[in-house]
C-alpha cells in the first residue's frame, strides 16, 4: 500500500472516530459511506464510485436483444461497516433492464480480484466467477457505456 492510501485511510478514520464522537455510531457509518460513495476516499474502499461511474447494479442476466446484449439488473445502493469493510450490504432500488452500448468496456474480475476486459456478449453465456455486482454508467438515452465488476474477497 503506497503513502497516499495509507495517508488518506488515516484521514478518513480519524473523521470517523470524530464523528462517532460527536454524533453516535449510526451516524458515523452512514457520514462514512456518504464519503466512501462520493469519490473522495480511497479507491479500495467499499461503496466506492471510480472515476467516471455513477451507479451499483447486480446483475441479474443478461441476453441477446437483436443482435445486441441487454442486462437485466438490479440497481442498489451500497453500505458498508467502516470497522469491518468486508461487510457490505447492497440494498434495492429499483429493477432494470439496459442494453449494452456496442463498443462498451465490460469489465470482470476472476477470483484474485485480477479484472479482464470482456465483450458485453460474454455476459450471456458465462458465469461470474466472483460476484453478480457491478459499476456501471449510462449514457443520456439509457444505454449502458461501462460495466466494472466490483471483487468481494
Amino acid at each position: 500500500m503506497n503513502r497516499r492510501r495509507i495517508s488518506a485511510a488515516v484521514l478518513l478514520g480519524s473523521a470517523v472516530i470524530a464523528l462517532a464522537s460527536a454524533t453516535g455510531p449510526a451516524t458515523a457509518v452512514a457520514t462514512a459511506t456518504t464519503v466512501a460513495a462520493s469519490g473522495s476516499g480511497s479507491g479500495g474502499k467499499p461503496c466506492y464510485h471510480p472515476d467516471g461511474y455513477d451507479h451499483f447494479l447486480e446483475l441479474d442476466s443478461a441476453e441477446v436483444d437483436q443482435g445486441d446484449t441487454r442486462v437485466n439488473f438490479t440497481e442498489v445502493s451500497c453500505t458498508y461497516d467502516p470497522a469491518d469493510e468486508q461487510n457490505v450490504k447492497y440494498t434495492a432500488i429499483r429493477k432494470g433492464s439496459a442494453l449494452v452500448h456496442a463498443g462498451a468496456e465490460v469489465e470482470v474480475v476472476g477470483d484474485t480480484g485480477n479484472p479482464r476486459a470482456v465483450p458485453a456478449g460474454w455476459l450471456v453465456d458465462h458465469k461470474l466467477p466472483n460476484s453478480p455486482y457491478f459499476y456501471y454508467r449510462a449514457d443520456a438515452q439509457g444505454l449502458i457505456t461501462a460495466m466494472r465488476e466490483i471483487y468481494h474477497p
